[in-house]
């Protein structure tokens, strides 16, 4: 009898089973995956999940060598000459000059002297001529080459001016104070003789001797090698 009610089972449930059927083992409790695999009757069969673990893959890393190349202490340049030659209104002048660095002063001497030697290299050359009221100098650039001599040339336009102050017919003490763009060049004393830059100067003449006192202003055009005296009288 307990053969016959297993037969009746398999007869009613038995069609229903399919090559698709979920297998599960009681031991594995994992979820399961499906894999269709193509079978005879063109339907897919199911397969039990696979525990993978991720493993972590080291991957050496070469890091590249730095090559550092020893630097090399500056080459000492090549040295020069350098000459300076003054004119003063169109004739050799009397000037000293300095040859400046950035800011600091290399060498320093007087014109129209032998070469004087300098490293190779640019420089900036400031050239005063002598006995100037005013102080008027020049500046200068100056490029020294290796194994020449450079030479540079300042040229000054000049005039020569004395001022006078004048009471009764005489010279009394006074000054003239001489202006350029409002600014203060130069001051003579009265009756003294004195070289300036040629130009236009603003001269305000004063005086304060005993009882004579004042001041005056004139204005004066100055061409290069004029000689000219001014009497001002009080």
């Amino acid at each position: 009898m307990k053969t016959a009610l297993l037969l009746s089972f398999f007869t009613l449930f038995g069609n229903s089973l399919s090559p698709t059927t979920t297998v599960r083992r009681a031991s594995d409790a994992q979820a399961v995956t499906q894999v269709r695999v193509a079978s005879p009757a063109g339907e897919a069969i199911r397969t039990s999940r696979a525990h993978v673990r991720p493993r972590a893959v080291r991957v050496p890393v070469r890091t590249p060598r730095l090559r550092v190349e020893p630097t090399r202490p500056a080459e000492p340049r090549g040295a020069g000459a350098f000459r300076c030659t003054v004119l003063e209104n169109g004739t050799t002048g009397a000037a000293s000059y300095r040859v400046m660095d950035g800011s600091r002063t290399v060498a320093s001497g007087r014109c129209l002297s032998p070469a004087a030697e300098l490293p190779a290299g640019d420089y900036r050359v400031i050239v005063a001529l002598d006995g100037l009221a005013d102080r008027a100098s020049q500046t200068l650039p100056l490029t020294v080459r290796e194994s020449r001599t450079s030479t540079i040339r300042a040229v000054f336009e000049t005039a020569r001016l004395t001022v006078t102050v004048m009471h009764e017919g005489r010279r009394i003490p006074g000054r003239a104070v001489l202006k350029q763009n409002g600014r203060v060049v130069a001051s003579l004393g009265s009756g003294v003789y004195s070289r300036v830059t040629a130009g236009r100067y603003e001269v305000a003449i004063s005086t304060s001797y005993g009882s004579v006192r004042g001041s005056r202003s004139v204005t004066l055009d100055l061409r290069p090698g004029q000689v000219r005296a001014l009497n001002v009288p009080f």
